[in-house]
């Protein structure tokens, strides 16, 4: 029995390298691209505007889109923004998203967050959320979440992002 599970935890070994903090070390940045991904449950494509991509040695990509001003109450100094990170596998498809949801309010001479959440959604794989620290933090709001890939009890892939949404005195999210 021993000799068995011996043999399976060296092939998920070598059948799932290992793409930890050390790959995300040695990883390329680019700033304000189009990138294209994937829904695995539709196989829908989806058209995302991102601040940054990073490109992972195994060619996953981890991709942070620009802040979206989703909401412009009637009350005047009042905004909703929010930012994601997204993992996408070697060929597009989604693997899973973070999103970071933030309530402002501002009066021309400083801002203040009210209000910070976060909500992770797993598309493929077995990625589960690890943990998750959301707040806010004066005129920004703070998501750190690590998603974590596992086979039975095994980890086999970790990935830690942190989200911040600023919104200056004047309401301008970035």
């Amino acid at each position: 029995m021993k000799r068995i599970f011996s043999t399976l935890f060296v092939l998920i070994l070598l059948v799932s390298p290992l793409t930890g903090a050390k790959a995300a070390e040695n990883n390329e940045e680019s700033d304000l691209q189009t990138v294209l991904v994937i829904d695995p449950r539709s196989g829908e494509e989806e058209t995302i505007i991102a601040d940054s991509v990073i490109i992972l040695p195994d060619g996953s990509k981890i991709i942070k889109t620009a802040v979206e001003n989703m909401t412009l109450t009637r009350a005047m100094g009042q905004k909703t923004g929010s930012s994601q990170w997204i993992k996408t596998g070697s060929d597009g498809t989604l693997l899973w998203r973070i999103k970071l949801t933030a309530h402002f309010t501002f009066d021309g001479n400083a801002s203040k967050c009210t209000s910070a959440s976060a909500t992770t959604e797993v598309f493929q794989g077995n990625w589960i959320e690890g943990s998750k620290n959301t707040y806010p933090n004066g005129n920004a709001a703070v998501a750190n979440v690590t998603m974590v890939r596992k086979f039975l009890f095994l980890v086999l892939d970790s990935q830690s992002v942190s989200l911040t949404i600023r919104c200056d005195k004047n309401g301008n999210m970035y």
